[in-house]
């Protein structure tokens, strides 16, 4: 798993550098992994047969490193995964937080991100390699967050979580349809529901693009 967790981290440096999602330019690494049941050939090139969901996450991270002075060797490349999954963590958690105070938990908010961070597998799993987990706990806190209610941007909010979770981990489309249907029932009017395919067109836009590149 370790290994096939590299793929990922090199397909997000090839969409920073090359704006492409074959792997052909890692030879080496690619070497070691054979065979591989997350490495698919098409077309004379390697693709990963993993959703592009975390190095899409990494990949906006990479051209800070190459201004550091950092080249696409393996160890800076690590960082890159270490750096992004750790982000995705942190920004979920801080998300959870005040997801928990907009709901009116104020006294259970840092109880909550407390467990959510230390006491899960976010410490030493989720935050140590560029998993899917970490980012799409990202969405999911967002959305959570946003059904809060309190403004109508939340519907927009709520849209971009459940997008973002699924572009993420595309399994969680599930997760998106039923939250969203519930929540469109409980909003009847054409604003609401405007807003919400509003957020949800762009992540969801990016994935249908992925599988069709």
């Amino acid at each position: 798993d370790v290994l096939a967790n590299m793929e990922a981290t090199e397909l997000a440096v090839s969409l920073a550098e090359r704006q492409d999602f074959d792997l052909d330019e890692w030879p080496e690494q690619l070497e070691i992994m054979k065979p591989a049941y997350w490495l698919h050939p098409r077309d004379g090139h390697l693709y990963s047969a993993y959703p592009p969901g975390a190095a899409l996450f990494a990949a906006p991270l990479w051209p800070l490193l190459r201004l550091a002075g950092f080249a696409a060797k393996p160890a800076p490349v690590y960082a890159l995964a270490k750096t992004a999954a750790a982000l995705g963590v942190a920004l979920a958690a801080a998300l959870l937080h005040a997801a928990a105070k907009r709901h009116g938990l104020t006294r259970s908010a840092a109880p909550l991100t407390f467990g959510f961070a230390l006491a899960s597998g976010n410490l030493a799993l989720a935050s140590q390699d560029l998993w899917q987990h970490g980012p799409a706990q990202l969405g999911l806190a967002l959305a959570l967050w946003a059904l809060a209610d309190r403004t109508p941007r939340d519907a927009v909010w709520l849209g971009l979580g459940l997008g973002f979770a699924a572009l993420m981990r595309p399994f969680l489309l599930s997760v998106t349809s039923v939250v969203s249907m519930v929540w469109a029932i409980q909003h009847r009017d054409r604003g609401s529901w405007t807003r919400l395919a509003l957020g949800l067109a762009p992540p969801l836009a990016i994935g249908a693009a992925c599988n069709l590149a």
